[in-house]
């Protein structure tokens, strides 16, 4: 046991530690730390393009009442062919309250849509604004041209949750 604990206390002496050096990106840090995964396309799949959202809030809050008061939500979407040296393309949509995924299409002519729609959090918001909120509907086509389209959502599924 006494050489056990010799050989420990010089091997240690062997190993060699460093500082790790902070990186001062305050949004980089934020997407990383706070961010969700909410969708990623299933690898070897029918789609062309491998494709994953992420979410992250613009700042750690909460809500105060007013819709307003609320953190936005930043949605972010990468598409890669995962081939070797291929650096993925990443967009980024208009902030919101929150996000969820819905749905995405068979590929068509090499483009995917994805379907997400605009959410609130659940506390902390009047309920009287809550009401009065309406969800919007984001059809993203992602491919050689990506764009996305909006619509408010008309239907009685107005204020979906996260």
């Amino acid at each position: 046991m006494k050489y056990i604990l010799i050989i420990s206390v010089l091997l240690s002496q062997l190993v060699n530690a460093e500082d790790l050096t902070q990186i001062k990106n305050d949004d980089l840090a934020m997407i990383l730390g706070a961010g969700n995964k909410i969708f990623e396309s299933e690898p070897m799949s029918t789609l062309p393009v491998l494709i994953r959202a992420y979410t992250s809030p613009a700042y750690i809050g909460e809500c105060w009442g007013k819709i307003e008061s609320c953190p936005d939500v930043r949605l972010f979407i990468t598409v890669t062919t995962g081939e070797l040296y291929d650096v993925p393309q990443l967009y980024e949509l208009p902030k919101e309250k929150g996000w969820k995924y819905v749905s995405h299409s068979a590929p068509n002519k090499g483009k995917v849509q994805l379907v997400f729609v605009t959410t609130l959090p659940g506390a902390n918001i009047d309920q009287k604004a809550r009401n009065a909120w309406m969800a919007k509907k984001y059809t993203i086509t992602v491919g050689n041209t990506s764009k996305y389209e909006v619509s408010p959502m008309l239907n009685k599924a107005r204020n979906p949750t996260p």
